[in-house]
Parts: C-alpha cells; sequence; structure tokens
C-alpha cells in the first residue's frame, strides 16, 4: 500500500509520487488499489481539490501530459476493443476514467488528536 507523497507544481504539470502510477494501476492494469493519506500530508488546497476530483469525477484534469495521455490510450485500446467499448478517443477515455472509478480506492486518515 502507498501513502501519498507531497507534491508541487510546475506550471500546470503536476508531480507526485503516489497518485499518478495509482490511476495507472487502476485505469490501465485494472487493479484494485488503495491510495492511502493522512491529514497531514495534506500541504495545500490544490491536492485536496486533486482527490476531490477523483472522488466526484475519477479524474485529475491535467495530471497526465499529452504523450502519457496517448500512451494510456494507446494502451487501454485492445482492452476496451475486447470489452465492447468504443474505441474512438472519447470512448477509450471514459473506459480509462470508469476503471479508475471502479478499481482505485482512497483512504483518508486523520487523527483524533486535533
Amino acid at each position: 500500500m502507498d501513502r501519498a507523497q507531497d507534491f508541487e507544481r510546475a506550471g500546470h504539470r503536476k508531480h507526485d509520487a503516489g497518485l499518478a502510477p495509482r490511476l495507472l494501476i487502476a485505469g490501465v492494469e485494472g487493479k484494485n488499489t488503495v491510495f492511502l493519506l493522512t491529514d497531514t500530508q495534506i500541504k495545500s488546497e490544490t491536492f485536496l481539490e486533486d482527490i476531490n476530483n477523483i472522488l466526484n469525477t475519477g479524474e485529475v484534469p491535467g495530471l497526465f501530459e499529452m504523450d502519457e495521455r496517448e500512451k494510456i490510450l494507446s494502451d487501454l485500446r485492445q482492452v476496451a476493443r475486447e470489452k465492447g467499448q468504443s474505441e474512438d478517443r472519447d470512448g477509450i477515455n471514459q473506459f480509462f476514467v470508469n476503471r479508475v472509478r471502479d478499481n482505485l480506492h482512497i483512504v483518508f486518515a486523520t487523527s483524533p488528536v486535533g
């Protein structure tokens, strides 16, 4: 089980050691995975917004660069075809998002000590 790592923004690109790999495992590999974070790891509101986006939509806008997004779509094209999903760009992207929503479990632990 991985713990969330602090990340920082560089322009619109987000660098992290936990969130993007968890989305790839859940969405591309189709494996159940847990993203564990504690209240002490929330250093900025933007990180909390990203977690909220995952919970609401299954994706984080701007998390992946265009070339990374293209690789994700390419890797999922055959799987989407086998599952009877649309093979166009939007269809495969939605397939990825649905797999993330189904397979990624977020655990948020807080301290009772305040």
